[in-house]
């Protein structure tokens, strides 16, 4: 009804700790075999996207995201496939789900509020599930997940193409006409502050951003 489904102490320890320790191992693989991707953003290299292995281990802790370690790392594969998570995902979708990606970060995003069609429209419009996987307990300094709860039922911007996805089209009218229709509903943002293990759904609309991080020691 509001656009998002919080399953707590879904995921063991142990489940999440196996990626830990396979993300490690990617950090410290500084050879050809590892393919996966950073997207830096944060600091002097904000926006850059670059292997894994040209970064020293020492600067993983710029903010950034390691895309699609689910490719590569089996927990990580066996963490976004579990059976009682993509069991979960029919009755949202009204379909069988396939995993398109997945996204690392290791410090909170500090987007702005935005929807996730801007960047990845599924190909069935309200047809997408982003799970969020809490590694460790949530500190409300960290930059945490903050979103309008209902915001998925605003009757959605069209751009140009008439669809949901902007390419090259400025987001500046998009952003105004979705701030308008939040004030005028009275929408307030509430804020995601998880345990290790939770997880959060959220449908393909619900506005939603990265509040700004307090203490840069966290992650």
């Amino acid at each position: 009804m509001n656009g998002f489904l919080i399953l707590s102490e879904f995921f063991s320890d142990a489940e999440l700790d196996a990626v830990d320790a396979d993300i490690e191992r990617f950090w410290n693989d500084r050879s050809d075999a590892n393919p996966l991707v950073v997207d830096i953003t944060g600091g002097n290299r904000n926006g850059q996207r670059v292997h894994q292995r040209t970064l020293n281990p020492d600067t993983r802790r710029i903010p950034h995201k390691l895309n699609d370690l689910y490719l590569e790392s089996e927990p990580c594969r066996s963490l976004v496939l579990e059976e009682r998570l993509a069991a979960r995902l029919p009755e949202l979708l009204d379909d069988e789900p396939v995993v398109i990606n997945s996204l690392g970060p290791t410090q909170g995003s500090q987007q702005d509020p935005h929807f996730d069609t801007y960047f990845v429209p599924p190909p069935v419009e309200n047809q997408m599930v982003v799970s969020s996987i809490c590694f460790e307990d949530t500190h409300p300094g960290a930059g945490p997940l903050t979103y309008y709860p209902g915001s998925h039922r605003l009757k959605p911007f069209r751009f140009a193409s008439g669809g949901l996805f902007p390419g090259e089209e400025c987001l500046g009218e998009a952003t105004t006409y979705v701030r308008d229709l939040i004030k005028e509903a009275g929408m307030e943002p509430e804020t995601f502050i998880g345990s290790k293990g939770d997880v959060f759904l959220w449908h393909a609309q619900p506005y939603h951003g990265g509040l700004p991080i307090v203490d840069t020691a966290l992650t």
